[in-house]
Parts: C-alpha cells; sequence; structure tokens
C-alpha cells in the first residue's frame, strides 16, 4: 500500500481549497469527502481488511465492537501524501495520526462518557462498510452532539472520508446497531492527531 491514490477528483489543488473553505464553515469545523481512494486503492485496502484478525472488546456501560490491527492500514494513514493532505484541510501541521481500526456490526455501539467526551483535536475516520450502501436505519453513524444543542451525524458510507475538528464541549458516540442489520458490518478506520 505504497502511494496514497487518491480519486483524482482530490489531486486537483484548487479542490483542495474548497474543501479547506467548506471545513472551516462547520460548528464544529468538519469535511466529508465521498469516493476518497481510487478504485483500486479502495479495493486494495478492503481486501486487506478482510484479512485480518478481529478482536472483540466489550464494556457495557462505555462500548461493544471488534479491534481490527493491520500495519499497512496504520502506514497508510500516516503516510507523508495523507499527512500532508489533512495538514493542508485543517491548517495545522500535522505529523502523525494515532490509529484505531474498530467493525460494528448488531449490537456494537460507543457510549457517550466523560473521560472520551472531554478530549478534542482534530479527528478522521474512514468508512468501509460490508456493503455498498448502508442503511441509516441500521444505526452505526458517528454522532457529534455539539455545544449548539445540534447533531451532527456521519452515515457510514463507502469509501468515505470524514475530517472533524472536535471541540472539547462537543460530545461524540456511535449509534447502536440494531438487528435491521442482518450480518452486514461496518469498519471505520479512526484517526486523532497525536
Amino acid at each position: 500500500m505504497a502511494a496514497l491514490m487518491l480519486n483524482k477528483a482530490y489531486t486537483d489543488a484548487n479542490v483542495w481549497h474548497l474543501i479547506r473553505e467548506d471545513f472551516r464553515k462547520g460548528k464544529p469545523k468538519h469535511a466529508v469527502l465521498k469516493a476518497f481512494f481510487d478504485k483500486n486503492r479502495y479495493d486494495a485496502l478492503r481486501t486487506e481488511l478482510k484479512r485480518c484478525a478481529r478482536n472483540n472488546v466489550k464494556i457495557a456501560d462505555r462500548y461493544s465492537y471488534s479491534i481490527i490491527e493491520s500495519r499497512k492500514i496504520k502506514e497508510l494513514f500516516n503516510s507523508s501524501e495523507f499527512l500532508e493532505f489533512i495538514s493542508f484541510i485543517a491548517e495545522k501541521k500535522i505529523t502523525h495520526l494515532e490509529i484505531i481500526i474498530r467493525e460494528f456490526g448488531w449490537k456494537d455501539y460507543t457510549l457517550l462518557h466523560d473521560k472520551t467526551s472531554a478530549d478534542s483535536g482534530l479527528k478522521v475516520f474512514f468508512f468501509v462498510p460490508s456493503i455498498d450502501e448502508w442503511d441509516y436505519f441500521w444505526g452505526g453513524s458517528i454522532v457529534y452532539k455539539t455545544s449548539e444543542g445540534k447533531s451532527l451525524v456521519f452515515v457510514p458510507s463507502e469509501n468515505t472520508l470524514c475530517i472533524v475538528d472536535k471541540r472539547k464541549e462537543d460530545e461524540e458516540f456511535t449509534q447502536y446497531v440494531n438487528h435491521y442489520v442482518g450480518s452486514e458490518r461496518v469498519i471505520m478506520i479512526e484517526a486523532r492527531e497525536g
């Protein structure tokens, strides 16, 4: 997984400026980029994730999901090209991202919790659902409850990169994945500046 291999639309410097301008407008600052990687890179990423082992983790009053370990994925999301792109959009120098890869299926979730809600800083997440069209009603969305009393909802969508500059007062959780999902699952590659 050497070169970044972005979708051609995201290789244009003018597009980078438009994304950054859109990012600045949000409260919290955020951007959602569909079809982020080109097809070959996305297919390679999915193949890599399928071959990795899962480790189920659960603390009932905090979370339930599976952890996936992949050195290749962590290298991709810490590549100089990716960090340059994220740094440009966020208008701050990002030299390293802490990566966690989580998989959610039926009965999985994260809850609001004082320990995790109090953090702030740049957060990047990338969705890899097991199906092309994830249904909003299945759950699994990442939700930010803002200090303005609004909800910012990121629904899992194939090959989608989300960038959020989380403020300390913003709260975050992953919606419970309900029984309507059947056997489908969604992988979230989550990166925080570190």
